[in-house]
């Protein structure tokens, strides 16, 4: 269960810090879901909105609003603007070319510090100017002496890979100590290796049930003949997703990059840095109510469950694994873990209750499925 909880939540980190083009609008879902794009159709019936190239329905009935990205910075207002923080926000809002101009203004004003080359670095990349980023990454890791080097090194391996420069991601792929990093790197080398242009397979468990739209192809229902690179994906016990041109990178100091140095931690049973993490990550959760900020949040529930269940502490893994529930209700692995906070604190009903609401949402045909069912046959000769 341990593997397949890291696997997961690394899968879930990357693709939640990837950023793609530019949106002009924001649909807020009832669900609690967000779509950000560009508004195609609009009438009393339904919104029809652009998602990558994909154009998206959805009737007035599911929309709560829909609202215009703000203006994040002002030019009146240069003088007083905290560069590396505006800059960051930019990117996170996918409006790259702003983001670097400003990030330079803070070069301009702030030389040589590591944050703002890092995410100059990023910038770059997402507008596909990999020379660029990877010369701006290699300045920030000649400044950086601190938690978030092993990020930096993540995002250049990642670069490099797009550069088809495989030897030198190796390389840099050999100094970074995050054993979930590494994987993540191994993964982007073996598919250039083999050919495929796409940046990485990420498996749809990976993902709360409502999120899957950050993936552009669904292998099984893809629109093009991306899948036939992927037969061997597709015949896993798991829905595949496959992400093409879509940077897996993190932002420098960002909730997912220490939510992912945690999970290193956690592995390596080194609890009190992985706690550091996660304080570090919720900290630097400003908006509870946005959607990737939400998701990472729940990040920082589920693998505060995941260490308490380590020490032993079921009750406090039962309350943050409630937490990052209450966040995602439709998410299976985390009632999966819920009901195993409930089985080790020997409150059978409710771990049978949560058991079958994970089985409901896995369905009956995978690995985890017959996990979760030998679970239930221990509880039924339990109350037997």
């Amino acid at each position: 269960m341990k593997r397949t909880a890291l696997a997961i939540v690394t899968l879930i980190l990357s693709v939640l810090s990837a950023v793609s083009d530019c949106p002009a609008e924001v649909l807020y879902l009832k669900s609690g879901q967000q779509v950000e794009g560009k508004i195609s159709e609009d009438n009393n019936e339904y919104v029809k909105i652009v998602f990558n190239g994909v154009s998206l329905r959805y009737g007035r009935d599911e929309i709560e609003k829909i609202e215009n990205n703000k203006d994040i910075y002002s030019d009146s207002a240069l003088d007083a603007i905290d560069y590396e923080k505006n800059g960051t926000e930019l990117i996170a809002a996918r409006r790259f070319e702003e983001a670097i101009n400003i990030l330079q203004e803070g070069h301009r004003r702030k030389a040589r510090d590591a944050a703002i080359y890092a995410n100059l670095g990023v910038a770059y990349a997402c507008i596909g100017d990999y020379q660029t980023a990877a010369s701006e990454l290699k300045t920030a890791i000649d400044l950086d002496n601190g938690d978030c080097l092993p990020i930096l090194y993540y995002n250049l391996a990642e670069i490099y890979c797009r550069l088809n420069m495989l030897n030198q991601a190796q390389e840099i792929m050999g100094k970074i100590t995050c054993q979930n990093l590494r994987n993540l790197i191994e993964r982007s080398i073996s598919l250039r290796e083999s050919g495929i242009t796409a940046d990485t397979i990420l498996m749809a468990s990976s993902f709360p049930p409502d999120t899957v739209f950050f993936s552009p192809q669904v292998l099984g229902e893809a629109r093009n003949a991306v899948s036939v690179y992927l037969e061997e994906a597709n015949k896993s016990e798991d829905k595949a997703y496959i992400i093409e041109d879509f940077p897996l990178l993190f932002i420098y100091k960002s909730p997912l990059a220490y939510l992912n140095l945690s999970f290193s931690e956690i592995t390596e049973k080194r609890f009190i840095d992985a706690k550091k993490h996660l304080d570090a990550a919720e900290a630097t959760v400003t908006d509870k109510n946005e959607y990737r900020q939400k998701i990472a949040l729940a990040g920082v529930y589920f693998a505060r469950g995941q260490i308490a269940l380590e020490e032993c502490d079921y009750y406090l893994a039962r309350k943050n694994f409630k937490k990052a529930i209450e966040l995602f209700n439709r998410w299976n692995i985390l009632h999966k873990y819920l009901a195993t906070a409930y089985y080790l604190l020997k409150k059978y009903p409710q771990a049978q209750e949560e058991f079958k609401t994970a089985l409901n949402f896995l369905g009956s045909d995978t690995l985890e499925a017959q996990e979760i069912n030998e679970y239930l046959a221990k509880i039924k000769n339990t109350q037997s």
